[in-house]
């Protein structure tokens, strides 16, 4: 939490448990974090009353391992963001990771040939889609 929270009465997070009950957080103080990844977790923030302004800071999740599934989507982002420097750095990571898939699994196809493993035109294909 970005914002000055003192004397600020609601704002607290609620989101879904994998129950379907909903559990409200208490509101963030200022300094102090919630962690959630937004695209698998259903939830909200309550309305807040108090300082003029509330401001929070979206980070996304994006995994440090190229074998990892990304979901990232830059859907809202965009539309507050400036979406020239926003691609770019998207860009970036996403080529870095898929560089690093490619060079696995160029390692790995090389040692499938040495031990005379036919290459799958299904997986082959899979992988060019990705």
């Amino acid at each position: 939490m970005l914002s000055n929270t003192a004397g600020a009465t609601g704002g607290e997070l609620v989101m879904e448990r994998a129950d379907g009950k909903l559990q409200k957080l208490r509101q963030c103080e200022t300094g102090s974090v919630a962690f959630i990844q937004e695209r698998h977790v259903t939830h909200t923030a309550l309305r807040s009353d108090g300082p003029e302004v509330r401001m929070i800071m979206v980070c996304p999740m994006w995994p440090s391992s190229p074998f990892i599934r990304d979901d990232t989507f830059l859907t809202y982002t965009r539309t507050i963001s400036d979406t020239s420097e926003l691609y770019g750095q998207y860009a970036d990571y996403r080529f870095g990771m898929l560089i690093e898939r490619l060079r696995s699994r160029r390692a790995q196809s090389l040692d499938d040939r040495h031990k005379g493993v036919k290459l799958g035109t299904g997986e082959f294909k899979a992988l060019i889609q990705e």
